[in-house]
């Protein structure tokens, strides 16, 4: 893949590599493509943060209790065993 930077952004690389912060520009790159996708995923739980405070303002909750945690502990291994991947929000 060719990338084509702004001025600005190849001189933030330049100078982090010259500093010593990452061997190359390559790897410059990589840190900030990372941290991009981190962003992503923290603005994602943000706003399943931000439905379920509504939900808990709708009083629409499911209260945390002993037989829940069994039953949502079977379905789990239930959906393992039938090879079924975990949700990504609850599994990263």
């Amino acid at each position: 893949m060719d990338i084509t930077l702004t001025s600005k952004a190849e001189a933030v690389i330049r100078r982090q590599v010259a500093s010593g912060s990452y061997a190359s520009a390559d790897e410059a790159v990589e840190a900030a493509v990372m941290l991009l996708d981190e962003s992503d995923r923290l603005q994602h739980l943000r706003a399943l943060l931000q439905e379920a405070e509504r939900e808990t303002r709708e009083g629409s909750v499911m209260e945390w209790t002993p037989q829940l945690r069994r039953q949502l502990r079977q379905e789990a291994e239930l959906m393992a065993r039938q090879g079924i991947a975990p949700d990504p929000d609850v599994c990263p």
